[in-house]
């Protein structure tokens, strides 16, 4: 029985030895997804012999003992290395910390070889709230949280309509008549300036362009329409005019003690009876020549382009839009009596129940979107967010850096780390390491 036992036990040392032979000293294998096991990277460690280089660098890069050395290798991302010794570049001391170009660095046992041609990225962040609002917002959760919004407000549409449009619509009104009241002064207060502009338009602009245009361009479309329709009527009302009964009662009004009005009476009994009549007649026919006219003149490439260029000319007036901006300033933005309407109308009780509807309507939603950015009880927090609060709240991973191998490694390297690693500020927020390993860590 005994014997039994002693072969049984051999047999399984035998096997276990095989294993470890198999998997971590042997093949070097990697997991099927490229990443390697926790016992190959434990023996690598323990067993490897650490290298140490000295890094070097054009701007001075705060930097610290220990602050990490990452190898991001698509979706993998491996601790590879860590600051070894820092010294202050005044004294020439080893530091915990300092603004240096220079310090020395630890590449692990388990580390892959350095060669030549790599370098070193270097990434400073979480001190700034940019930061945290990117690393918190990236572009697909922006998109995600937009199109939540725009879901929610599909859906409750007409209920957030109904319940602020008559806000909108009453401080409309109201602001309109302050607005209105308060115009006036504002625009009569810079008169002198104001005149002085239209003199300088109506020079450069209504006579050096505008009214040559008219009589080039737009007066022989006008003719060319309006000519045969105005020889018409004017042949048709001179037929119906009474000449000679105008001429009679003309000389009669001369007649002493005659009312001298027998003329007069007459032509206004024509004008209504007659002249009128025709025109109101022909008004259909004057309407269609006025908009003939308006397209053809719309239609005219040079007139476009004086009217374009006029406009633009009024618009980019450093003159003008200096005044339009005073105006406004004074009437609408800095208008005491225009934010005490506005304030008055969305702070009383009916602005009150209507925002308390439109906001209970966006509670799941708001819901959601925290669930997105933050997390929840189950999952626990997102990564981002983790990221954030290691970096703001706790004051880790703020610093690290991204060896980066060359994309074709020269076949006259040395295998092993180059004594000394350039060392530039890294541009690739993607290639955060603590975001890829949590996000690795949730999908494991």
């Amino acid at each position: 029985m005994r014997y039994v036992r002693i072969t049984l036990g051999a047999l399984v040392w035998a096997l276990l030895g095989w294993w470890l032979w198999q998997s971590t000293v042997e093949s070097r294998a990697v997991m099927g997804d490229g990443r390697r096991s926790a016992m190959q990277e434990l023996l690598d460690f323990a067993g490897g012999e650490a290298a140490v280089a000295r890094i070097e660098t054009a701007d001075a890069l705060d930097i610290e003992v220990g602050d990490p050395i990452f190898l991001v290798q698509g979706s993998t991302v491996r601790r590879v290395g860590e600051v070894h010794s820092v010294r202050d570049p005044q004294t020439g001391q080893l530091t915990r910390r300092a603004d240096a170009t220079a310090a020395e660095v630890m590449f692990y046992g388990s580390a892959p070889a350095v060669p030549a041609g790599a370098r070193l990225a270097h990434y400073d962040s979480g001190s700034t709230m940019d930061w945290a609002l990117s690393t918190m917002m990236p572009a697909e959760k922006r998109a995600q949280v937009a199109g939540l919004i725009k879901s929610a407000y599909k859906q409750h549409q007409e209920e957030i309509l109904n319940a602020l449009l008559p806000l909108v619509q009453q401080s409309l009104r109201e602001g309109f008549v302050v607005v209105e009241r308060d115009l006036p002064a504002a625009i009569k207060s810079r008169s002198a300036r104001i005149e002085a502009l239209g003199r300088k338009y109506q020079k450069n602009i209504i006579d050096e362009k505008i009214t040559p245009l008219v009589k080039t361009e737009v007066w022989p479309i006008v003719q060319r329409h309006a000519k045969p329709m105005a020889e018409e009527v004017g042949q048709e009302l001179w037929n119906k005019m009474p000449k000679w009964g105008l001429a009679w009662r003309k000389g009669v009004d001369y007649v002493p003690f005659t009312s001298g009005m027998r003329a007069r009476n007459h032509f206004d009994r024509y004008v209504t009876e007659e002249a009128m009549p025709l025109l109101e007649e022909k008004a259909p026919d004057f309407v269609r020549i006025v908009q003939e006219i308006m397209r053809e003149v719309g239609q005219n490439e040079q007139f476009r382009k004086v009217m374009r260029d006029s406009l633009t000319q009024m618009i980019e007036d450093p003159e003008l839009r200096q005044v339009v901006w005073e105006i406004v300033r004074e009437v609408i933005i800095d208008n005491p009596a225009l934010g005490d309407v506005i304030a008055k109308t969305w702070t009383g009780p009916e602005a009150k129940a209507a925002l308390d509807t439109a906001l209970r309507s966006f509670d799941p939603t708001v819901n959601q979107i925290s669930q997105v950015l933050f997390g929840n009880r189950e999952s626990g927090f997102t990564p981002e967010f983790a990221r954030v609060l290691r970096a703001k709240i706790l004051r880790k991973d703020r610093r690290w850096f991204v060896l980066v191998l060359p994309s074709e490694p020269s076949q006259d390297a040395a295998e092993k780390t180059p004594p000394v690693l350039p060392v530039e500020r890294g541009d690739n927020e993607a290639l955060d390491p603590f975001l890829n390993a949590l996000a690795q860590s949730g999908d494991d």
